[in-house]
């Protein structure tokens, strides 16, 4: 499974985020420490301040933190506001793949399907953020 560049960007900014849960920080900083375009990471601040998972404050002082608990915020959290669950979509990369309109690898692919979904239900920003193998 592969997520699009979008997600893994909103994600890569809530561990940054997370593992200095309090803290106020500049997208300017983010941008810079975590390589990513200014433009498309303002974007996607702006759809995670619309979904009420950051806060942005302008002015002299102003910056973005955490709105939520790192620890409430899941990856499948992400993936809804990014339009990158994909549930319906062919493994094999045939359209549309569901219980009336199945492929050859639908019965197969539905228990590692499955597997993946409560792992990225579960799992949150804080564990990945407390993760020593985290590279953020």
């Amino acid at each position: 499974m592969k997520l699009n560049t979008t997600t893994e960007y909103a994600l890569r900014i809530l561990i940054f985020m997370a593992k200095n849960q309090n803290e106020l920080f500049h997208t300017k900083e983010i941008s810079e420490t975590l390589n990513i375009s200014y433009k498309y990471m303002t974007k996607i601040i702006t759809l995670l301040s619309n979904n009420e998972l950051i806060i942005s404050k302008k002015g002299k002082n102003g910056g973005i933190t955490l709105k939520k608990d790192s620890g409430e915020i899941s990856i499948k959290d992400i993936l809804i506001i990014m339009n990158d669950l994909d549930d319906d979509k062919c493994i094999l990369g045939l359209g549309l793949c569901s219980e009336k309109n199945k492929c050859a690898m639908h019965e197969t692919w539905m228990e590692s399907k499955n597997s993946i979904s409560h792992t990225f239900s579960k799992t949150t920003i804080k564990e990945l953020a407390l993760n020593p193998n985290s590279l953020i």
